[in-house]
């Protein structure tokens, strides 16, 4: 996460990551986490869920990459094809151009969902509300009990 996934990354480590973040889980899965006892019980615990979410943030990360995507937020995306090429006191930075964000990225959401034991992703338009209609608990506790407030509207 640390090499591949923080502040600047590229798309080949994002997919190298990705798919060391599967094996770890896999050996997870197969092998287990060691604890000495049941106070450490917790930390393996914690150490699995890490593992897992990891994994959903690179296969995440990955699929937005494989799509085109590029820098958003706190993050840049480095390539030798950027388009942008950050400027030092000293010139440019050319080991570090990134891939501008796209302005259709800005209209959908990645969603990544685990399967089992494997992650499905996929993109979805971002769902705009109407701002006058406000929560109000006995119109909208219905859907919050099925899990409709989740779905396209």
């Amino acid at each position: 996460m640390s090499n591949h996934a923080a502040i600047l990354c590229d798309p080949t480590g994002v997919k190298g990551a990705a798919e060391a973040g599967n094996a770890l889980n896999e050996a997870i899965r197969q092998r287990g986490i060691a604890c000495d006892g049941a106070n450490e019980a917790l930390r393996a615990l914690q150490w699995r869920q890490s593992a897992i979410a990891s994994e959903a943030i690179l296969k995440a990360l990955n699929f937005y990459l494989e799509r085109g995507g590029g820098s958003r937020g706190a993050r840049g995306v480095c390539s030798p094809e950027g388009g942008r090429i950050p400027q030092s006191r000293t010139g440019p930075l050319m080991d570090v151009s990134f891939i501008p964000e796209r302005d259709e990225d800005r209209r959908e959401q990645i969603h990544v969902r685990m399967d089992a034991v494997r992650f499905a992703r996929d993109a979805r338009p971002i769902r705009r509300r109407d701002r006058d209609s406000r929560p109000f608990f006995e119109r909208d506790w219905p859907d919050y009990l099925t899990g409709a407030i989740h779905g396209p509207r």
